[in-house]
């Protein structure tokens, strides 16, 4: 619009009627959710990375590789540096609820114990 020499007030008030129509809405909408998609990882992407990162041998693993983590280049070497294997198992592990939930003390102080004791004493003399 404004490249075809509209004012920016004009192209604002012809992008507002046409998302006012349900058809071009709906459409941008469902640009927005393929756009969306195609940008997050999904679940189980992320634990086929984590599998594959515990699975390839470190010798398998380049620069080009999606498991490198960091690349060290100096005028002798070139060392790549690999997603580390105990940290993909314990997410992946994570992400599966292989662990055991984690259990809480919670504990009460001697004033709540106190309180909770005098309550129950007067409750059972009524």
């Amino acid at each position: 619009y404004e490249a075809a020499g509209y004012s920016k007030g004009g192209s604002d008030q012809s992008a507002y009627k046409l998302l006012r129509k349900a058809e071009i809405l709906a459409h941008v909408e469902e640009l927005r959710a393929e756009s969306h998609s195609k940008a997050v990882l999904s679940l189980q992407e992320a634990k086929e990375f984590l599998s594959r990162a515990v699975t390839t041998p470190v010798g398998e693993v380049d620069e080009r590789s999606d498991l490198a983590q960091e690349v060290h280049t100096d005028e002798k070497s070139r060392r790549v540096k690999m997603v580390g294997k105990m940290d993909a198992i314990d997410r992946l592990a994570k992400m599966e609820s292989w662990y055991a939930p984690d259990k809480h003390e919670h504990g009460v102080g001697e004033d709540v114990i106190a309180l909770l004791a005098s309550v129950v004493c007067r409750s059972t003399k009524n």
